[in-house]
């Protein structure tokens, strides 16, 4: 579970703030451009979520075009947006992204992915850009997004719908374009695909208006078919020595890319060939300034993979089944001290080799020998 921290830079980074846009717009389109790397030949695994969150949170200045908060909740509609059927007040919108310009039309679209924007004033406005917090409207409003992810089969983002939203004391719009906004997020899994959802109420915002959008997000069920082909499933996720994070994504075209998101930087490295089903295959991957791992995959008859060191043994490796379809392999990760010299051995479920060692070396810039 997520710390209220970790809630308040995530609603920060939904809902960014005016202030140093320029900084924050560079930095995020650098991260845009290592990511996009990750995916190369894979019809790429991600998008600039910076820039959609950035024109949700521009959505929010527009003026209200039905009772805005200040009349109870009556009637009620049904619409269903991109595999997702929700039922929310009739006063209110439920709209694709891409109608109402949040997403780019035409191009086939790659994950993640915003695909429902449900809120109390009206996105297609002429009005929509510009800071909320200077709109009269904004501290009234109650919105919603969802984004689609690449289908996620471990970690926070595999948990079953239904899944509460969840606010943390601190996740509260600090900023002079959001005062007094609050945020919930939530992630879940559903008729296979994953999604994201973050709620936002204004300060003015009514107890009626909070209870429908809650009331909406609680309706919301999802069918098999989205607008999006995934392209990766995540198989697995975990932590790095100085506080990097990775996951470890299967591609349609059977490549496995590590994605690897540190304190001041991030970076992404992809197989170039299907795995081999008949040997170990063992790759060293870092970019020098958060983590080096050594990434892989074996043959399904090995129970084991174990790291001899001469600071010792690392023998508690996850291996990691690939999603439905996939080669038939188990695929790992190990991140690795700062530099190094060490032998990896293949096991069995008795402790037996059953393929040969593999002696690896690395530093701390990512280099590595086999």
């Amino acid at each position: 579970m997520k710390t209220n921290t970790d809630l308040l830079e995530h609603a920060v980074r939904l809902f960014p703030a005016q202030e140093r846009a320029f900084d924050q717009l560079s930095l995020r389109r650098d991260r845009k451009r290592r990511n996009q790397r990750i995916t190369a030949g894979a019809a790429g695994l991600t998008i600039s979520a910076a820039l959609v969150f950035l024109l949700v949170g521009a959505m929010r200045s527009q003026p209200s075009q039905g009772p805005g908060g200040t009349e109870p909740i009556g009637l009620k509609t049904t619409a269903t947006v991109n595999g997702i059927t929700i039922t929310y007040p009739d006063a209110w919108f439920a709209a694709d992204p891409v109608d109402v310009g949040l997403e780019p039309p035409g191009e086939p679209k790659t994950l993640p992915a915003l695909i429902l924007v449900v809120s109390s004033v009206d996105p297609a406005s002429p009005a929509m850009a510009g800071c909320p917090g200077l709109s009269r409207a904004a501290p009234a409003q109650a919105l919603m997004t969802v984004q689609e992810q690449p289908l996620t089969l471990v970690g926070e983002g595999s948990t079953p719908w239904p899944v509460p939203l969840e606010l943390g004391e601190e996740a509260t719009g600090a900023s002079s374009c959001y005062p007094g906004w609050t945020f919930l997020r939530a992630t879940w899994t559903a008729s296979g695909r994953s999604f994201e959802g973050v709620a936002g109420f204004g300060p003015e915002a009514t107890e009626s208006d909070r209870d429908a959008l809650m009331d909406a997000y609680a309706s919301m069920s999802f069918s098999p078919e989205g607008p999006v082909a995934s392209e990766a499933t995540i198989v697995g996720e975990g932590s790095a020595p100085g506080g990097a994070t990775w996951s470890l994504s299967v591609m349609a075209s059977d490549a496995y890319c590590l994605n690897v998101e540190g304190a001041t930087s991030s970076f992404g490295s992809c197989s170039a060939d299907p795995p081999s089903v008949e040997i170990p295959e063992v790759g060293i991957n870092g970019d020098g300034t958060e983590a080096v791992f050594a990434v892989g995959t074996v043959p399904d008859d090995v129970s084991a993979v174990v790291l001899e060191t001469s600071d010792g043994v690392i023998g508690d490796i996850d291996l990691l089944d690939g999603p439905r379809g996939a080669p038939q392999v188990h695929y790992f990760v190990v991140p690795l001290p700062a530099a190094g010299a060490g032998t990896l051995r293949f096991q069995s479920a008795k402790g037996n080799d059953v393929y040969p060692s593999q002696r690896i070396d690395w530093t701390s810039e990512g280099g590595a020998t086999g």
